[in-house]
């Protein structure tokens, strides 16, 4: 049900996922509703910092992927959310994930995946700034 909702969520203007009235509580009842996070429900997940790429600081998003880490199977789509439509906090994750030791998922790189972001020109300016700036500190 909930998956539905989020799937189909309208951004009306909206710059921030934080602005949309009742995504706290449509993003907590999404993954209270997950028993095992299926491959749909990672895909409408990431969906959302794909409606809002150069947004990571909503606290909304941290829920979301707090949620994903829970469930850890969210790598492939992952890397395919951010080789069709790069976002900072898919950057983020990426991150996230190089900090935990992992270098990469089925043939794709992550210190690759941040560099290749970098040199973008089909995504906005903070997407690729922030790509070079994991980039920097995950190479320095």
């Amino acid at each position: 049900m909930y998956i539905e909702q989020l799937k189909n969520l309208k951004t009306n203007g909206a710059s921030e996922a934080d602005e949309i009235d009742g995504i706290y509580e449509l993003v907590d009842d999404f993954f209270e509703e997950q028993k095992d996070l299926s491959e749909e429900a990672t895909c409408v997940a990431l969906g959302l910092f794909e409606k809002f790429p150069i947004d990571y600081y909503s606290h909304v998003f941290w829920s979301v992927l707090h949620g994903l880490e829970h469930f850890d199977k969210h790598e492939k789509r992952l890397v395919e959310s951010i080789k069709k439509r790069p976002s900072c906090m898919g950057l983020v994750m990426v991150n996230r994930l190089i900090n935990g030791g992992r270098k990469g998922f089925e043939g794709t790189d992550y210190i690759e995946l941040l560099k290749s972001t970098s040199q973008r020109d089909d995504c906005e300016e903070e997407v690729i700034e922030l790509a070079e700036d994991l980039l920097k500190k995950q190479t320095e």
